[in-house]
Order: C-alpha cells, then structure tokens, then sequence
C-alpha cells in the first residue's frame, strides 16, 4: 500500500498581551509563515502596518490604543498565507484621573494639546521606518537627572465646574495626551532612531521629533537648548539638548499619543517584540 498526506503548516499570530488599558501599546506577532508575501492586518484599533521582524523570524505590527477608546472586545484579523486569523483583544477601563481649579491660572503650562500639535509636527507623523532602532537595547530614561510629573498623560483639568459636574464627573475640561515634566537637566537619546525635526517652532519652542522605527516617535516640546540637527542619525544615551524647567514629552505609535513614560522607562511590553 502506498499512502500520500499533505501536511499544512500554519502560520502563528499572537499578541503580546490580551488586555489593555486605554493609551496602551500591543504588539502582534506573525511566525512560521510559508510564503514571503507580507501579512495584512484590519482592527478595529489604529496600527501601524506589518514589516519585518528585528530578529528575522517573521513579522511585527503595533496597534495603539487612544484614550477615547470605549471598554471592550475588539478583533483583530491577520490575513497571512491567504488564510485569515483571528484574534480577540480586551480593552478595560482606566480609571478616571483629573483636577478641579477655581482659577485658568491653575492650569498646568506649557501645554500642548490635541488641537496645538504644530503642523510642522503633523508632517511627520506618516513616516515610519523599517529598521526598528530600539531592537536589543529597548527604551531608556531621557533625562540625565530626576525631572518631576506635574501633568501626567490622560488627566483632566476643569475650572469652575459646578457641584452636580463635580458629583457626576461631568463639564468641559482638556484631558492631557502627553506629560509635562519639571527640572533641567540634559537629553539623552532614551533609543536608536533618526532626528526628523529639531527646531524652534511659534507657540512650543524649541521642538524635537525623533523617529525610532515602525511609527514610534517621541517628540519633546519646550526644549531649553537643542544639540542635534534635522537628519541626524542617534544612538540610545546620545546627547539631544537640554530641557527647561517645564518640558512637555509625548510618544505617538503611528499617529496616535500613547502613554510615554512606561515606555521610556523601558516597561513597555509590547515593544519588546521586534
């Protein structure tokens, strides 16, 4: 007796995690793919694309998760080898964090909000590079010294709410997308990337965009000094300049703001597939 089996090989897609919070950063995974077409990703989530993979076994895509993102079930489909996969991603609910001034004067400055984002910033968001520059070394602290938080990412600052508004969390107020940091002390390169922009703008001063692979920027508003110029090519611990006693930092993952300082604290997970 002579006997034939075809023997399929599927493709593995997983995430780096199956819960996130809002500002949150999840990375999914393409391995064993028989073919050399790239995967295709669909969400429900914005994301940054598939390339390929720093270690050279397979392929990696981030989703970001923006703060207005609702709780929930999003899927994820993954089209690779012709064959689509499907994955589940939780999203919960963060918790709500915001402060009650009777005064404007209370407000946190600088701030740069959703609206502010220079232009000039907004060019740059598309680009992406291939070459994923933090792969081996990971994220690191900016900053030379301790600088304090005196805005975190996600708050909510309200004047003057009424006492129902204060009773129900109601009323208008602005909700930060990035953090504004107090103390001077020196730039350094938290990873590998290229400088996009490094320039002084109106309204945010001295601005620093620096593109380290598959959509992930930081981008420093309010800089005391800057050191490097507009094309440069930097390493992780590189001197960038200097900031000033209030500095606003922000990391986008394509063009959404995500929390920033897990990420330059090296904690975040998800960029740790590369």
């Amino acid at each position: 007796y002579e006997f034939t089996f075809d023997v399929t090989i599927k493709a593995t897609v997983r995430l780096n995690t199956q819960a996130v919070t809002p500002g949150g950063v999840v990375a999914v995974k393409v391995t064993g793919q028989q073919t050399d077409t790239k995967p295709s990703l669909t969400a429900e989530l914005p994301d940054t694309g598939f390339r390929a993979s720093a270690t050279g076994d397979g392929w990696v895509a981030y989703l970001a998760v923006p703060l207005e993102t609702e709780p929930g079930s999003y899927t994820i489909k993954v089209t690779v080898d012709g064959e689509v996969q499907e994955l589940t991603l939780n999203v919960s609910k963060s918790a709500a964090s915001f402060r009650d001034y009777t005064s404007k004067s209370r407000l946190v400055t600088p701030y740069v909000g959703a609206d502010d984002t220079p232009q000039e910033v907004l060019d740059l968001l598309d680009t992406a590079s291939d070459t994923i520059y933090w792969a081996g070394t990971g994220f690191a602290s900016p900053f030379s010294d301790k600088v304090e938080v005196t805005l975190p990412y996600g708050l909510t600052e309200y004047v003057n709410r009424t006492q129902s508004e204060r009773k129900n969390n109601t009323g208008t107020g602005r909700t930060s997308i990035n953090v504004v940091l107090s103390g001077r002390c020196d730039l350094i390169a938290p990873a590998g990337g290229k400088v996009l922009l490094a320039e002084k703008l109106p309204n945010v001063g001295n601005t620093l965009v620096i593109e380290h692979g598959a959509g992930v920027k930081t981008i420093y508003y309010g800089l005391r000094r800057l050191t490097v110029e507009k094309g440069a090519i930097v390493a992780q611990g590189d001197a960038l300049g200097t900031t000033d006693k209030a500095t606003v930092v922000e990391v986008r993952v394509g063009k959404t703001p995500v929390e920033p300082l897990r990420i330059l604290r090296g904690q975040c997970d998800a960029l740790r597939s590369y």
